[in-house]
C-alpha cells in the first residue's frame, strides 16, 4: 500500500508531541499562507466563541466578528467582550440586533 509522505510527516509531528500535549501540537501546526482565507467569525463573547475568533485569527484574515443581540439576559455582558476581543486582533465588531425573537419566543432561558 503507498504512503503518503505528508500525513506520515504530520502524524509522526502529532505522535512526538503528544507526549508534551495535544495543545502544544495545536500550537505548532500552523496553515500555509496558501490556504489562508478571509473569513468573519461569529462571536458571541462568551468564552468558546472568544477562543474560537483568536484561533481564526492566527489561522486566517479576519475580516470581522459578528455577534447578534436577541435580547437575551446575557447579551449585554457577553457582547461587549466581542468587541473587545475584535479590537485586540485590530478587526472590526459588527451586532446585529433582532428584537423580534422576544415576540416569537417566552424563555427563561433567553
Amino acid at each position: 500500500m503507498p504512503r503518503n509522505p505528508k500525513a506520515e510527516e504530520v502524524y509522526g509531528r502529532f505522535r512526538n508531541k503528544a507526549r508534551g500535549g495535544v495543545v502544544a501540537w495545536l500550537q505548532d501546526f500552523h496553515m500555509s499562507e496558501s490556504l489562508k482565507k478571509r473569513v468573519i467569525v461569529l462571536c458571541s463573547g462568551g468564552m468558546d466563541s472568544v477562543v474560537a475568533l483568536h484561533a481564526a485569527a492566527r489561522e486566517h484574515e479576519v475580516v470581522a466578528a459578528l455577534s447578534f443581540h436577541y435580547g437575551s439576559k446575557h447579551n449585554d455582558r457577553e457582547i461587549p467582550f466581542a468587541a473587545y476581543h475584535a479590537d485586540l486582533l485590530g478587526t472590526a465588531h459588527l451586532t446585529i440586533p433582532l428584537d423580534f425573537m422576544g415576540s416569537l419566543f417566552e424563555s427563561h432561558l433567553l
